[in-house]
């Protein structure tokens, strides 16, 4: 890892739009089901980095996306 001086940010998933930073971590991604709700928050998560993205995700969230694909 690179270590540099600076801020970090912290902020929820709707005070975040229309923002974008460097590097994005998108943690805490969870639900049950995958719909139209779920799809719009994760294309807006997944649209904020302009680097690197990382994401959290439960294993219940990745296998309902990995079986999406």
């Amino acid at each position: 890892p690179v270590w540099t001086s600076g801020e970090l940010f912290v902020e929820t998933l709707y005070r975040f739009k229309g923002q974008s930073a460097p590097v994005v971590v998108f943690c805490e991604i969870d639900f049950e089901t995958l719909g139209d709700k779920e799809l719009r928050k994760l294309f807006v998560g997944f649209t904020r980095a302009q680097f690197r993205l990382e994401c959290v995700l439960s294993e219940r969230a990745a296998n309902l996306l990995i079986g999406s694909i």
